[in-house]
């Protein structure tokens, strides 16, 4: 059985390999490739004359396929190209299975054009539209509304729904449909080493603490911006201790000007992008502090990541951000996001950090990588035989 897969992500094509950050070949060889025989993938898809090896992570490879007519679209656009319509009729007719994930313009399209076909779809929800879109400048408040109706009531009536979190977006999104909960994220095997190494870096570190977030850059409602104000009012307050390192691709512009209105240039690095596999030697052995200051997120991949290694982690209130964390490390993001962050990292002390080091050590083994596969190859199994069904 030949499957179609869905999302709004951005690729690059070098050559003749597809490129595309956080969705690394690996993830259809062991999570969807058990199931079926080949996968045709539709991204947002553009060419480079940049080589991309060891940059980002390699998504095409063997038995997996990408429509490259696709093209690199604006998301509304979607809904009135009649180019678009075609590829995703031509693609849901030559797939017998098809997975879109939202929150997504190209995946809601998808759903539609399935119910035209009488094809059953799952949706793997990975993401809230009202957060994204409503953060996300005017023409996002614009679009906010309509695209939370449409999710809401496309998730309600999916046969098959897979939900990254445990609780948010179940509430906010119900369905009637079969339905579980699987994080995406990939960890490796959980090191008690790892642990114990960052106890040690706790307890031999000075006054200087390392803080990271990994997100684009260009994306303003990740927030980097909020934790570079709180660097700024901590500064004003005679606290210089603090550094943050931000991973990830887009154009920095819009952070470096933020760093150097709150006068903190010094104390922002911009690391560009590098593979995900090096992402944890990165949080094992240059950060003190992960934090998440997004306004929009499903069940934020990389902060299960960062507990998995034992890294004390503070986030905002945002979606599943909540089920990860202590909530005493939460902050809320209704107003004053700089201040109240300020206010977390000031009253950070070596007692703190053991201690959050072994509570997310221990939190981050639900999200064992062999558990999750499980869980999706059983549901994937049962959409299969309700395909068969039909």
């Amino acid at each position: 059985m030949k499957l179609l897969f869905v999302h709004d992500v951005k690729a690059d094509i070098y050559e003749n390999d597809v490129f595309a950050r956080s969705y690394g070949y690996d993830i259809w060889n062991e999570r969807y490739l058990p199931n079926f025989s080949q996968i045709k993938v539709c991204f947002r898809t553009k060419k480079t004359n940049t080589d991309l090896n060891g940059i980002s992570d390699k998504s095409s490879g063997p038995k997996v396929v990408f429509d490259k007519r696709i093209g690199m679209f604006k998301g509304p656009d979607v809904f009135f190209s009649t180019k678009i319509k075609k590829v995703l009729r031509d693609d849901i007719k030559n797939n017998e299975a098809v997975i879109v994930r939202l929150d997504s313009f190209l995946g809601l399209q998808t759903i539609l054009e399935c119910r035209r076909a009488n094809k059953p779809y799952m949706i793997e929800l990975v993401g809230c539209a009202w957060d994204s879109f409503w953060n996300h400048g005017l023409a996002g408040k614009i679009l906010a509304p309509y695209l939370f109706m449409r999710t809401k009531r496309e998730v309600k009536r999916a046969p098959f729904v897979v939900y990254v979190t445990s609780e948010f977006l179940q509430k906010r999104y119900p369905t009637r449909g079969v339905n579980t909960n699987i994080s995406n994220v990939k960890l490796n095997k959980q090191n008690p080493e790892d642990l114990a190494r960052r106890i040690e870096k706790i307890e031999n570190s000075g006054e200087k603490i390392v803080l990271g977030t990994a997100a684009n850059v260009d994306i303003h409602y990740k927030g980097q911006q909020f934790v570079i104000e709180a660097l700024g009012i901590l500064k004003k307050k005679g606290f210089i201790n603090f550094e943050y390192q931000i991973l990830g691709a887009g154009d920095q512009t819009f952070l470096l000007n933020m760093a150097q209105k709150y006068d903190v240039q010094d104390q922002v690095k911009m690391l560009g992008s590098f593979p995900h596999e090096k992402v944890f030697e990165w949080l094992k052995s240059d950060l003190d502090v992960y934090i998440q200051p997004s306004l929009q997120e499903g069940l934020p991949r990389s902060v299960i990541e960062a507990m998995s290694v034992g890294l004390p982690c503070i986030g905002s209130d945002v979606a599943g951000i909540p089920e990860l964390l202590d909530a005493d490390w939460v902050f809320p993001r209704k107003k004053n996001k700089g201040k109240k962050i300020s206010e977390l990292l000031i009253k950070i002390d070596k007692n703190a950090l053991e201690k959050q080091a072994i509570r997310n050590f221990k939190e981050a083994e639900k999200y064992d990588y062999n558990l999750l596969l499980k869980k999706r190859y059983e549901i994937l199994e049962k959409y299969k035989t309700f395909i068969l069904e039909e």
